[in-house]
């Protein structure tokens, strides 16, 4: 039903009555007949007047919700695992939210299974309390059920999941303590045969991050041999370096005894030059 077509009728026909009883009277206290033009004249004054009042409530009541908040619930799959079901509360307002509580309402006309959904998706502490702040844009998740294999041990089916409708109402205050309410029915076999296709923006975002890390990690790595490399190469000797040094040569010259080798020092030794005749003359005087 549209109360506010209803409400601009109702006002210009109060306007209308208004203005005829305004007419009349003039026309006994002037003794002077009005015409029907004069009439016409007055009506759509009050048709107006009836409009434009309807506009200014339509108005205010239209920026009023843009300034309020707005809880809202909704049955969802995690983006990455289908198989894994949760609630997600999210405030679609213009403005924080507080004292947020929710309640089953038709939770006594539950079946036990049914019962046994409810309160494995509504056992997160805030949804038993109450969450005391939501602000504008932001959100949280409920429990998660997991549907890939049956668990007996949480008391229903993944059949009995799929068969379970609840409504849960859903109240709330703004900054100034007014205090709105909601309901939502939510109905479980809606996600029956959901697909996806391609990955969420938050699991290639996870993706990136560790091919970014890994890159980095190799980069370290190998600026840090580098430093050790470029260390090596300028830095003067030190006592290990002479010891690890004279050990090699060491062992080098055992060698080349125990195999009747020349060592390095008599391989590139240089041979002795023999002297110049003018040498010997000299040498000779």
């Amino acid at each position: 039903m549209n109360w506010n077509l209803i409400n601009t009728v109702l006002l210009a026909i109060l306007c209308f009555f208004a203005t005829s009883s305004f007419l009349l009277d003039v026309s006994i206290t002037t003794n002077k007949a009005i015409s029907i033009f004069e009439i016409g004249t007055f009506v759509i004054y009050a048709v107006t007047l009836g409009v434009a009042g309807w506009a200014l409530a339509v108005n205010r009541k239209i920026a009023k919700s843009q300034t309020e908040p707005f809880i809202d619930i909704k049955l969802e799959s995690v983006p990455t695992a289908l198989s894994l079901v949760r609630l997600k509360i999210s405030n679609l307002g213009t403005t924080s939210a507080f004292n947020i509580t929710f309640t089953v309402t038709d939770i006594e006309s539950q079946n036990n299974s049914s019962k046994k959904v409810i309160e494995k998706l509504t056992a997160i502490n805030f949804m038993k309390n109450k969450l005391s702040y939501l602000s504008k844009g932001d959100f949280r998740y409920s429990q998660i059920v997991d549907l890939y294999r049956e668990d007996s041990s949480r008391g229903f089916t993944n059949q009995d999941f799929f068969d379970t409708q609840f409504t849960i109402r859903i109240r709330f205050e703004d900054i100034n303590k007014t205090k709105y309410k909601s309901e939502f029915v939510l109905v479980m076999n809606e996600l029956i045969d959901k697909y996806e296709i391609g990955k969420d923006f938050e699991s290639q975002l996870i993706h990136e991050m560790k091919v970014i890390n890994t890159k980095l990690t190799s980069i370290c790595t190998a600026q840090t041999n580098f430093g050790k490399e470029y260390e090596k190469i300028h830095r003067g000797w030190t006592e290990a370096d002479l010891k690890r040094t004279l050990a090699v040569i060491e062992t080098k010259r055992f060698q080349n005894k125990w195999l009747n080798q020349p060592d390095e020092e008599t391989r590139y030794k240089r041979p002795s030059r023999k002297q110049s005749i003018n040498e010997l003359r000299k040498q000779n005087k």
